[in-house]
């Protein structure tokens, strides 16, 4: 059998399966029925058996082995990748004195392109280079280790001035095909009181490049996880987006508007990945903390952190929405395993659903998916509400769904727990059938928590009323201008 239908009829059974088929030592017709056979004895397993003991008994060591980062989370696979151009980096990270590279193979030869991201000016050009041409057939990524860098080539470059934050590798060759590979530049700690988490566990969960599979892409896996290797493609521009156009975009992209907002407000900032909130005392010294527009995904060390922080008397505010939903670990080879957490698992497990209610105060659901509408005020005399007109609070949003839906209260949206840990309610989203974010806030001795609730708060930023209430909450904690 020819290399192309060999492999064309492995990425089928593998798209189709979730199994990679050998297809080593049997007959044409063999290798078919392999495939045909694997494809209805998976389905019918999942059918007839999808809670079957087995199973069961799979997922729930998954979730209470003691060593998570040993634990093989999902069946080695390995994935011919038949693009002409794939580039990759190490780890979406890199460490303060590191130098930021990526790994390219063109078939047609590539620029490559370093980029800053920053808030107020976008994408600035830093560096460029070349890459030449390399024929090949198709690349192989294995589902546990990624892609084997020695066959690609390395382009690297410096970091612009040591700064922080996202970087930008714009890879395109000569037939216009066009990767965007991001990095996160770790930071040494400054001397700033307010420090932003970036959602990139989250960001990991929905993009990747070539074709490949996220964890939002994902043939069924017997296991009921999806691992993810540190040497992944993933395609993503976090260029902030133009200032007065409509998008809905709820990844990194959008948290630009957040950076936009405090650095004209003239508040200083540090940034820190998910991954910060595993360093012990990373938070120490902050006075502080937020999240932006979608962080679903965290560890269970993340919930415990954030505790310590509150009760140390840190502040924190919530400027997204389907936040802390969703489980990830660490596992070996500095993979990221997502669990797949049955909806509002969270609230019920012995160990965080407690800290949940505690530390969120509200939490999502489906009710008022992709819907944006602005908040209705309940309690207008709040001292968070001092100078803003309550009449219809977040009404202008940049971030609206399809062009057509406006409103700070969108896109998907977390409800109050009914007052449990403390929290009150001060506004409520109008999405119908009880579909809007509730707006709460609790003070806890010296801390001060907010939460909005609705991943689309962010792009009403621009408003003068919402400024000026996420202001009061930030004057509040105490934070003084840099």
């Amino acid at each position: 059998m020819p290399d192309v239908i060999r492999e064309f009829l492995k990425r089928l059974c593998f798209r189709f399966t979730g199994v990679s088929v050998p297809f080593i030592s049997a007959s044409a017709s063999r290798r078919t029925f392999l495939c045909v056979g694997a494809f209805v004895s998976i389905q019918a397993v999942i059918l007839m058996s999808g809670k079957s003991y087995m199973l069961k008994k799979i997922r729930k060591e998954i979730r209470e082995s003691e060593s998570r980062n040993t634990v093989k989370a999902a069946i080695e696979q390995h994935i011919p990748v038949f693009d002409d151009m794939v580039a990759f980096t190490e780890d979406i990270f890199i460490e303060s004195a590191e130098a930021i590279s990526v790994y390219v193979k063109s078939r047609h030869g590539a620029t490559v392109k370093l980029f800053y991201a920053d808030a107020q000016h976008g994408n600035t050009l830093v560096d460029l280079s070349s890459v030449p041409a390399t024929p090949y057939k198709s690349q192989i990524l294995s589902t546990q280790a990624g892609f084997n860098r020695d066959s690609f080539q390395k382009v690297t470059f410096p970091r612009k001035d040591r700064l922080a934050g996202w970087y930008n590798m714009q890879v395109s060759d000569a037939k216009g095909t066009e990767r965007w590979v991001p990095v996160f530049a770790r930071m040494v700690k400054s001397s700033a009181d307010i420090v932003l988490i970036e959602s990139t566990n989250t960001l990991k969960a929905y993009d990747t490049g070539c074709g490949i599979r996220s964890n939002y892409e994902n043939p069924h896996h017997l296991l009921g996880c999806f691992t993810r290797p540190a040497r992944y493609p993933i395609n993503y521009n976090v260029n902030p987006l133009v200032a007065k156009q409509a998008y809905h975009d709820h990844l990194p992209a959008v948290d630009f508007e957040l950076k936009r907002f405090l650095q004209d407000e003239g508040y200083a900032y540090d940034v820190m990945d998910d991954d910060g909130l595993l360093r012990e005392a990373s938070l120490t010294g902050y006075k502080l903390a937020i999240f932006g527009a979608h962080n679903e995904y965290w560890y269970r060390q993340s919930f415990h952190a954030i505790d310590q922080f509150v009760k140390s008397g840190g502040c924190v505010l919530y400027m997204g929405g389907n936040n802390g939903y969703r489980l990830v670990y660490r596992g070996a080879d500095n993979t990221l395993v997502y669990e797949n957490n049955a909806d509002g698992y969270l609230l019920n497990d012995s160990e965080i659903g407690g800290l949940i209610e505690n530390n969120f105060g509200s939490y999502y659901d489906k009710r008022g998916y992709m819907t944006c509408a602005p908040y209705s005020v309940i309690q207008p005399q709040h001292p968070l509400f001092e100078g803003v007109d309550t009449n219809l609070l977040g009404a202008a949003n940049r971030m609206n769904i399809g062009g057509e839906q406006e409103g700070a209260s969108g896109f998907e949206t977390d409800k109050w727990l009914g007052g449990s840990g403390g929290f009150e309610r001060l506004a409520a989203g109008l999405n119908a059938h009880g579909g809007g974010a509730d707006l709460v806030y609790a003070r806890k001795g010296r801390s001060h928590i907010l939460n909005t609730g609705s991943v689309a708060f962010s792009g009403s930023l621009h408003d003068s009323d919402t400024r000026r209430f996420i202001l009061n909450f930030i004057r509040l904690c105490g934070v003084p201008l840099s």
